[in-house]
């Protein structure tokens, strides 16, 4: 504990700040200036180490020998891939580790099982796991565990558990009966990747009746609405102890989290509330009328409180930005829990840091946006006053929520980082106080930070580049990239990378030039950049304000000698200008054998000698992001009697598509992005699939059928479809369905029946269980509206009235989407446009006419002004 959180508690006098900052943080002040620093310590409070004891523990940890636990070495066995590497990894480890553990006993019992049926094939059964097994030490049950109640039939049941063919089946085995010390069990098997949201939710569901105790699913009734106050922890009572301590739960609260994450970033708040229970845990030895927290349990709430709030510092896998909210949600149940115990819970450094980097990368409010939009075009770029009102307004109205954030770790006694510089500059303000872009960032500290002192580098790149990305245009980018050059600092790829990433959206912002943009963005609110401003400016300085090329500074900061690497490597290779250049970028950043690179290119077909793994899956998904960018697409005829096939396209030599999915087909990576980047490319309008086939009809039906042999690889991998990746199977099936039902009638009835069964899935709404989540998936008005459209194209108009009335059956659930974006509106008046082109002048138009009314913020149907412009659009897509 530090002197701060010490004096508070000497003081006794604790205060909970109130709702004073939007984001509703509640923390305690710390101790006031009056505090009697001569009140002594109480007789419960725990002796804080002395130096000596720090220097003998040190030694000791310096001493201790590294060796490998039963349960490493359980879970090293298991991940083994073949008989013969887990044989020869046992007979290495077996006399090095404790044999008296319940994992070294199941590890024996699993290594004796796999000896005795190598010639066979037949999966265990409980029954014959026991027979099986003859050693004199199989049959010896450790004394320790006997008197742990721990009997054969246990053992039994771990070992056939963990005989599963794959993680998915062991967890489904351990589901489906869970053994004696589950949660030990759990999280071995947690280790592994949960790929199955279904799967992940009865996990969930696990955890809250077996390991947490709460008999009652409708104790929760209302936690995970993020209005409602944590207010019936005091009254809430957990139906026994809970069998394990701080540790333990903290580690099984930190896998969970990975997989939802990965998987299901809808569920974060409800994992944020697994601390409600454990907490009351905690008083089981007390009253029922006695809350006060002594020294003890305090410091134990603290711990876990703090690690929960870091671990909801951390984005999800997909759509990173766009899931921010439910970080939040969770870091701000966990807040309003931390001000309901007497004294309050304390936050650590690092919780204030995580709250004010899920800020940095949570959406902006209007206030914040309306700031932004409100600066000069001048640098620094301080405000303008509207009106004599804005005028008057004070300079707090312009702080944005990350800088409020940090001005209450200030006032709580930490000194400033190196992490709060640069959440500082993306949070709108200087070091010195002017003012920055407050710009949308998604950040990641992985390293403990420097504190900021008068001896501190003022030429840190991380700190000069993040002041490059909080610009507005490439000018404004590139005068902080030569200011930092002209003090005297080496630019490394924290600043190289930013100046690159702003020349790349220039180019993206020129090329664009001249279209309406539909959404208007305040300057921050993503990755694109404005127009420069129009100074008068002379010629000269204009020309020194004007950056390079991407591809000039590229090369600048390779000859330089850095060598792009992790994002900045990423990045690279999918923005690469050209193919030539991607691959180019590739090998001067890996720096892959050749005949690696040559397989890569396409210009070695010879496949025994590119190894997959010298590419990580971050890298193959950049490399076939790239190869999907520079397709070849027949051209329409503009007239009749003009060529179909654009010239380029029959004398190409190399078509990329071919190409990315034999990487893909070879790496079979467990990155879904990576595989919905090939379904992507197959539905793109007039894509040359085969040069063959290029404009030709037949074209689609093969993009079609590669489609079908990729999904079926995706799913061999154990991975599970989402909404991202059904939209792509939904647009193959509308271009090639009309010719799949002339010449395939039997794949043409597959189709449908895939396409079907996939959006039942995703459809399925659960019953409502510890506040869980009910949908498991993300629908949006997107998915609906393509699904309409294919169905419609085949004339399923019973499906489509089921897609209706299931829209109007989740009607609040798609409003809530749909206020968050205007696009995704846009997507819903799609969908009704489509739902009335395919259902007019049938027998179910009577039905849509009634289920439409029933919502009036839907307007009704469509004009047929919108109508018309619906069905002159290919694709639907407006």
């Amino acid at each position: 504990m530090n002197e701060c959180n010490r004096r508070a508690f000497l003081s006794r006098d604790w205060t909970m700040s109130s709702h004073a900052f939007q984001f509703a943080v509640l923390i305690v002040d710390p101790a006031p200036a009056s505090i009697d620093l001569s009140i002594p310590i109480p007789d419960f409070a725990v002796p804080l180490p002395t130096p000596t004891d720090n220097d003998k523990i040190k030694t000791t940890l310096r001493k201790r020998k590294r060796y490998i636990s039963p349960a490493g070495a359980l879970f090293s066995w298991l991940n083994k891939k073949s008989l013969a590497l887990k044989r020869n990894y046992f007979n290495r480890i077996w006399t090095t580790i404790d044999h008296l553990s319940i994992h070294a006993v199941v590890l024996h019992r699993l290594n004796a099982n796999i000896n005795a049926l190598e010639d066979t094939s037949s999966e265990l059964s409980v029954s014959n796991t026991v027979s099986i097994t003859t050693s004199k030490y199989d049959l010896y049950l450790p004394r320790n565990l006997r008197g742990e109640g721990i009997t054969e039939e246990d053992i039994s049941h771990w070992v056939w558990i963990f005989s599963g063919e794959n993680p998915k089946a062991m967890l489904h085995r351990f589901l489906e009966k869970p053994p004696i010390k589950s949660h030990v069990l759990l999280l071995r098997i947690l280790q592994w990747d949960i790929t199955d949201v279904q799967d992940l939710r009865r996990v969930l569901i696990f955890v809250w009746k077996h390991i947490l105790r709460v008999p009652q699913p409708d104790k929760f009734a209302g936690m995970a609405d993020a209005s409602v106050r944590i207010s019936t922890r005091r009254s809430y009572r957990v139906h026994g102890p809970i069998s394990m301590d701080d540790h333990t739960f903290g580690r099984l609260v930190s896998l969970l989290a990975r997989h939802v994450r990965k998987i299901w970033p809808e569920a974060m708040p409800n994992i944020a509330c697994m601390l409600i229970p454990y907490s009351e845990s905690i008083f089981t030895d007390l009253p029922d009328d006695c809350r006060d927290v002594d020294l003890h349990r305090h410091r134990r709430l603290c711990t876990l409180y703090n690690r929960f709030l870091r671990r909801f510092e951390l984005p999800a896998s997909l759509h990173p930005l766009a899931s921010m909210k439910h970080n939040w949600s969770a870091q701000r149940k966990l807040l309003e829990l931390g001000g309901d115990f007497q004294p309050p819970l304390i936050l650590n450094e690092r919780s204030f840091q995580a709250i004010a980097t899920v800020m940095a990368a949570s959406r902006k409010t209007a206030r914040e946006s309306k700031v932004a939009t409100l600066r000069s075009r001048d640098w620094p770029p301080w405000r303008i006053a509207q009106d004599g009102m804005d005028a008057l307004s004070t300079p707090q109205v312009d702080t944005s929520r990350v800088l409020l954030a940090l001005a209450q770790k200030a006032n709580s006694g930490y000194a400033p980082t190196i992490i709060d510089a640069l959440l500082k500059i993306a949070g709108g303000q200087e070091l010195d106080g002017t003012p920055t872009i407050h710009t949308r960032r998604l950040m990641k500290f992985r390293q403990r930070a420097r504190q900021l002192s008068e001896g501190s580098d003022p030429l840190d790149p991380n700190v000069w580049g993040m002041r490059i990305e909080a610009t507005r245009d490439v000018q404004e980018a590139w005068s902080a990239f030569i200011e930092f050059e002209n003090c005297g600092g080496v630019p490394t790829q924290a600043t190289y990378y930013p100046m690159l990433m702003k020349l790349q959206y220039e180019g993206k912002r020129l090329g664009h030039e001249g279209r309406k943009s539909k959404n208007a963005m305040a300057p921050g609110d993503a990755r694109e950049v404005m127009a420069v401003a129009k100074n008068n400016y002379s010629k000269s300085y204009q020309s020194r304000l004007q950056p390079p090329s991407f591809l000039v500074l590229y090369h600048r900061m390779v000859s330089s000698g850095i060598r792009p690497s992790g994002r900045c490597l990423n990045f690279l290779i999918q923005r690469a200008p050209s193919l030539r250049q991607g691959l180019i970028i590739l090998r001067e950043g890996k720096g892959i054998p050749f005949d690696s690179w040559l397989y890569i290119s396409g210009k070695d077909t010879l496949h025994e000698r590119f190894d997959v793994d010298i590419l990580p899956e971050d890298n193959i998904f950049s490399v076939v992001h790239m190869l999907c960018r520079f397709l070849l697409y027949a051209a329409k005829p503009r007239v009749e009697g003009d060529a179909p096939i654009a010239a380029e396209a029959k004398e190409a030599t190399f078509n990329p598509l071919p190409q990315a999915i034999a990487l893909v087909k070879r790496k079979l990576p467990m990155f879904r992005p990576t595989w919905y980047t090939l379904f992507k490319a197959l539905s793109r309008r007039d894509v040359v699939v085969s040069l063959e086939l290029a404009g030709e009809p037949e074209n689609d039906i093969l993009a079609w059928q590669l489609l079908r042999d990729l999904l079926s690889d995706f799913h061999r991998c154990g991975l599970e479809l989402d909404p991202d990746g059904f939209v792509h199977i939904c647009s193959i099936a509308s271009k090639a369905f009309p010719m799949l039902a002339t010449l395939f009638t039997v794949e043409a009835s597959s189709a449908l029946e895939l396409l079907k069964r996939e959006f039942a899935k995703l459809v399925d709404v659960q019953k409502s269980v510890y506040d869980l989540p009910q949908h498991l998936h993300r629908i949006s008005g997107h998915n609906l509206h393509l699904y309409v459209r294919v169905m419609g194209i085949a004339g399923q108009h019973e499906e489509i009235i089921k897609v209706l009335r299931w829209t109007v059956e989740n009607y609040e659930y798609l409003q809530t989407a749909s206020m968050d974006s205007v696009k995704e509106q846009r997507h819903m008046r799609k969908l009704f446009m489509a739902i009335r082109v395919f259902l007019s002048r049938t027998e179910f138009m009577k039905e849509a006419d009634d289920l439409v009314e029933e919502i009036p913020d839907w307007e009704g149907w469509a004009s047929d002004e919108e109508i018309e412009e619906y069905v002159r659009t290919p694709d639907g897509r407006g």
